[in-house]
């Protein structure tokens, strides 16, 4: 065993406690004895002055950098402005020197930009340690504040493609500067509407000039959710990205779902307006070279599609609602032994009966049940009207859970299709937009999170609430899980996973990743747990202590979306936006007491070539003998698995 890694602060790369280096990166380990903090007397009191000139009247914001506070100008009428504030406070001297050069970016960045929806900058400077932007004050909120307030966090049309429009208007004009320049941080906290409802941009931190030539991006920047596949580090960033951005911002306003809570996966809208529906396809493409060639592209679309007349949506019912023809390829040779072509849209979950004997898959509202030897359909499950944001088939039984975005709960039989228990949120806690659930191994309980800080049991039995994890620095789930021993649940949240104990209801340890993690995965004999996301990073630790046992790295892992443990226990394997299936041997890294890996040197057995989209799920049958996956290209994949046989 290892005790916790170490997290470079130049690349976020987690290392084993003893080195000095970033093996990552090369750069010097900062560790609690050596690293180097500045003072910081906290937020600036009302009434302080700054450079003589700046009179503090208010707190206006806070966050990683600092905070924004309300000032008058002494010098000028005591006219209103915004002072944003860089905080020293616990960071070393290269978190300095990177923060401060951020900031003077920013501010040459603006200094030299006019244009109606962008703040202008009139001053910056350090003072006392700190360093000091100076600029509009723009009164009004943030958009993401803006949609907490909307119902369902959503917006009509004509004002969705209102904001959207300004936003390509100031896009366009960045985009069109010599050189030009990429913002790369678009994302609804960095955009502020006014009462009139004008739009305008804000926080140039991480915005970049273009560089002709240039392979890649010196340094991987973006919020999950909205920044695209090549803001990862894979390639130098162009305009391509910040249409990525504004596609899922607009999907966002019109769908209500938060993309950072599933990132690269947008389900189609509930309107009847295929052009837009169109246009959001190509601008969220994970392949860059297949969206829209610039934003100038995008504008005049919108702007074609806000003049059109509209139409009422569809309304769904059961009775009239198409459902696609499934289709059946078996490839001549190869690991993959079938693929399912029933689906008109991502196949987000994917889950076997306990039996090995059937699959079923799950996209927008309807979930599909069939014959993995054969192809052949057993039966369509479509009595959700809202999107499918959960599912799960139930230990041992012909059970199925779905839990769709409206909040209704359906228990029903695969063979059938039949509905055995219509909840529809009659005892299902309000745990938000983005839902995730979990079978208890008995069968008897259901662990259900969204984006609250909390998660529910539920009694499937009596129908009753049974209690609730919670925890202050849970804020949100992104994947849940279940032990096979049925005392444990784990929840990732953000960075960091949480064990929870589900006989006591308290949170019981927590470990951390140097990023969003986006899957957990126990092991069979609950001792271990898997956990991986957009960090590049797979890792191994025990489940009860949160010590490190194992941890890969490389580019396969680029940002991982789900993961599956062997039923044996020895190897785990991860899909993700790469499209690709990675198969890797947990027991022999643990064996041989080897912790870190690269993909090139690993225990690494296989690797499939998988969907021409990204992996949106895995699961390995309980046979052992098969591997199943659901992808963005609407596709389902059964693969025969390392050592299983037909």
């Amino acid at each position: 065993m290892i005790s916790s890694p170490l997290f470079c602060t130049h690349c976020g790369a987690a290392n084993l406690a003893q080195v000095a280096f970033c093996y990552a990166c090369g750069q010097a380990i900062q560790t609690p004895g050596n690293a180097q903090t500045s003072s910081d007397s906290g937020p600036l009191h009302v009434g302080a002055l700054l450079k003589q000139r700046y009179q503090i009247t208010q707190q206006i914001g806070t966050g990683g950098f600092g905070a924004v506070y309300k000032a008058e100008d002494q010098d000028l009428g005591h006219r209103l402005l915004a002072v944003k504030e860089m905080s020293q406070h616990n960071s070393n001297p290269q978190e300095v020197s990177e923060a401060a050069l951020a900031f003077k970016q920013e501010a040459l960045l603006l200094a030299d930009l006019m244009h109606e929806h962008l703040p202008r900058i009139y001053d910056h400077f350090s003072e006392d340690g700190r360093w000091y932007l100076v600029m509009d004050y723009i009164r009004g909120e943030t958009l993401e504040d803006y949609l907490s307030r909307a119902r369902n966090g959503s917006l009509p049309l004509d004002e969705a493609l209102d904001i959207a429009l300004q936003l390509c208007a100031v896009l366009t004009y960045l985009h069109t500067r010599q050189p030009p320049i990429i913002f790369r941080d678009l994302k609804p906290s960095n955009v502020i509407i006014t009462p009139e409802r004008r739009v305008f941009l804000i926080d140039f931190g991480i915005a970049r000039h273009f560089k002709p030539g240039q392979d890649k991006d010196t340094v991987a920047f973006g919020s999950p959710g909205y920044a695209p596949p090549e803001q990862y580090g894979k390639a130098q960033t162009t305009p391509r990205a910040d249409i990525y951005s504004l596609g899922a911002i607009l999907h966002q306003m019109l769908s209500g779902t938060d993309p950072s809570l599933s990132p690269f996966r947008f389900a189609p809208l509930a309107l009847n307006a295929p052009a837009l529906q169109q246009l959001l396809n190509r601008t969220l493409e994970l392949d860059e070279n297949k969206r829209p060639a610039s934003m100038v592209e995008v504008s005049r679309e919108l702007q074609r599609i806000k003049e059109q007349p509209q139409r009422k949506p569809d309304l769904i019912t059961q009775s009239t609602r198409s459902v696609s023809q499934s289709h059946v390829t078996r490839p001549a040779s190869g690991p993959n032994i079938l693929i399912y072509k029933g689906h008109a849209s991502r196949v987000h979950t994917v889950a076997w009966s306990p039996n090995s004997s059937y699959l079923a898959s799950a996209s927008d509202e309807i979930i599909r049940i069939w014959d993995v030897q054969t192809g052949s359909d057993i039966c369509t499950y479509q009595h959700h009207f809202s999107r499918i944001v959960a599912m799960a088939w139930a230990p041992k039984s012909m059970q199925i859970a779905s839990l769709s975005q409206d909040n209704n709960l359906r228990i029903w039989d695969a063979n059938t299709g039949n509905t055995l228990d219509d909840s529809s949120g009659s005892f299902v806690p309000q745990i938000g937009r983005r839902s995730l659930l979990a079978w208890s191994p008995d069968a008897s309980m259901l662990a259900l999170a969204g984006d609250g800080r909390t998660i529910e049991l539920l009694n499937v039995n009596t129908r009753r609430h049974s209690g609730t994890l919670q925890n202050r620095g849970f804020l949100g789930c992104n994947a849940l899980s279940w032990s096979p021993d049925g005392q444990s649940v784990a929840a990732a949240s953000g960075n960091t996973v949480y064990i929870g104990d589900v006989n006591t209801r308290t949170f019981l340890c927590s470990y951390n990743h140097s990023a969003s993690v986006e899957t957990v995965a126990w092991s069979p004999d609950s001792f271990y747990i898997a956990s991986c996301g957009s960090g590049k990073l797979l890792q191994i630790w025990m489940a009860r202590t949160g010590e490190l046992v194992s941890m890969w790295s490389g580019e396969h892992l680029e940002h991982i979306n789900t993961l599956s443990w062997s039923p044996r226990g020895h190897m785990v394997v991860s899909g993700g936006i790469m499209g690709d299936l990675q198969i890797w041997d947990v027991l022999a890294a643990h064996q041989e007491n080897l912790q870190i890996w690269s993909v090139q040197d690993s225990k690494q057995i296989g690797s499939y070539t998988a969907h021409s989209g990204g992996v949106l799920s895995v699961a390995w049958s309980p046979n052992g003998r098969y591997l199943a996956s659901g992808g963005a290209d609407e596709t389902v994949r059964i693969w025969r698995a390392p050592g299983g046989a037909l």
